[in-house]
């Protein structure tokens, strides 16, 4: 088990975030709030000495984030909230960071394009 040089990040979807996903899903594609923060988005960041520094770069980088959470249900951006600032970031997702981040695996991290 070795630490590694960076912050965890777990982005937890809210009641909004389901509401617009089940918009559009139809009656078999229906999730609850349960579902979506039981296998909330899990982000390694850069190394922060405290969770509000951590916090302070994912509201930096949200558009990126919020983005990769709505392409996750619908690849088609019209279908997407116009107006995607950070306050509808805020109202959408939970922010959990965690400083502690190490590999437990005996396999080499391999990065996809």
């Amino acid at each position: 088990m070795r630490l590694i040089n960076r912050t965890a990040a777990v982005i937890k979807p809210r009641q909004p975030y389901v509401d617009w996903a089940n918009s559009f899903q139809g009656a078999a594609g229906v999730v609850s709030l349960e579902e979506v923060r039981s296998n909330a988005t899990a982000l390694l960041i850069p190394e922060f000495d405290c969770p509000a520094d951590g916090r302070d770069f994912l509201e930096e980088n949200f558009t990126l984030i919020f983005d990769n959470q709505l392409a996750a249900w619908s690849a088609d951006g019209k279908t997407w909230p116009k107006n995607r600032d950070l306050d509808l970031f805020r109202q959408w997702f939970d922010l959990e960071v965690h400083e502690l981040v190490y590999d437990v695996a005996e396999e080499p991290i391999e990065i996809e394009d």
